[in-house]
């Protein structure tokens, strides 16, 4: 039943899909699926490292505690956003070049 009701509501939502893309917070919601891969490959050594680091500094029972966890999240996605800028995009237009080259050698 969701799925029927979440197509209907692509029908329905299809002539405006231009003005709906373009609204601010589905930009932000874009942006973290194209980085949602390089967060998936850093999050866990980034954030890790980060709660190794400042639980020196506090103990679990402090309430200062209850800002590691946001301040590992927040350095994961800025580490993600980096690594895919300056790793994984690179990447990805080389591939696409190489892929292209070889389809035109092959021709």
């Amino acid at each position: 039943l969701v799925a029927i009701l979440t197509g209907y509501l692509m029908v329905i939502l299809h002539p405006v899909d231009d003005h709906i893309s373009k609204l601010p917070f589905l930009r932000l919601l874009a942006w973290s699926g194209t980085i949602s891969y390089s967060l998936y490959l850093i999050h866990v050594p980034v954030a890790g490292k980060l709660r190794n680091l400042l639980s020196r500094f506090t103990s679990e029972g402090d309430w200062r505690f209850v800002w590691v966890p946001i301040a590992g999240a927040m350095a994961a996605i800025l580490a993600a956003a980096i690594f895919h800028r300056f790793v994984e995009a690179p990447i990805e237009t080389a591939r696409k070049r190489f892929r292209l080259g070889l389809r035109k050698t092959s021709l």
